[in-house]
């Protein structure tokens, strides 16, 4: 397991970001699954919520400056929460194995004794 497992965790971690990439990219099918709710609910678990591609969609679509302003920040927070989990994702599917290679070889280093004595 302790080869398995670090070795199987880039693949992994590069699966979920692309499949969340994907999920974000496919705002058409959002705009049509969201029932087109206009409300903010606050239990995401009961009732219709309104999905931030539809949000962005909606505002930006409005004459008044104050809700196209809206809907961009909609569409930053949105680049944002990309973003921050392929950032996420990047860290944890980092290649660890190279720092432990290069560590074991090195060569040991010489204390001070050992010095001394040559």
């Amino acid at each position: 397991m302790s080869v398995v497992f670090p070795t199987a965790r880039t693949g992994t971690t590069t699966a979920v970001v692309l499949g969340i990439a994907r999920a974000v990219g496919e705002t058409a099918p959002l705009l049509f699954t969201a029932f087109g709710a206009d409300l903010m609910n606050t239990n995401p678990f009961k009732g219709p919520q309104e999905s931030l591609p539809l949000f962005v969609y909606r505002n930006i679509r409005n004459p008044s400056l104050s809700t196209i302003a809206r809907g961009f920040a909609g569409a930053l927070v949105l680049m944002m929460i990309v973003l921050a989990l392929f950032a996420v994702a990047r860290f944890i599917g980092r290649d660890r194995s190279r720092r432990r290679k290069a560590r074991s070889a090195r060569p040991p280093r010489e204390t001070a004794k050992e010095i001394v004595l040559t």
